[in-house]
């Protein structure tokens, strides 16, 4: 393998692999918290606010305090279930991507060091 496509692809498998493991956890909260600020008609309130990934957390983070303060009080499928399994699947999805992203890169390095 050419030496320099090697080093390029040394610098840059770290931001893909970030990009993997950082991504799909992010999008999981967003959609989450889209999914329990959703009004029908009115434009959505977390519209205008979607690529802020602090002020994504941030509401995510209150939204999870606010439904352990209050458990028995909120509803199962239009809070709870989204709240909790959206984010879940998407660290189990970042796991997975990166994992599979590293098992290649792995393969690619190691085919150009054989040649």
């Amino acid at each position: 393998m050419n030496p320099f496509l090697l080093f390029l692809l040394a610098i840059l498998s770290p931001l893909v692999l970030a990009t993997a493991m950082l991504v799909p956890p992010y999008v999981a909260i967003a959609a989450a918290s889209y999914i329990i600020y959703y009004k029908s008609g009115a434009p959505h309130p977390l519209a205008d606010k979607l690529g802020d990934v602090f002020y994504m957390i941030d509401v995510y983070t209150q939204l999870f305090t606010q439904w352990s303060h209050h458990i028995m009080e909120t509803s199962l499928f239009s809070y709870a279930l989204p709240l909790l399994l959206i984010p879940i699947f998407g660290i189990m999805l970042s796991l997975w991507l990166s994992g599979k992203i590293a098992s290649k890169l792995k393969d690619i390095f190691q085919l150009g060091v054989a040649h």
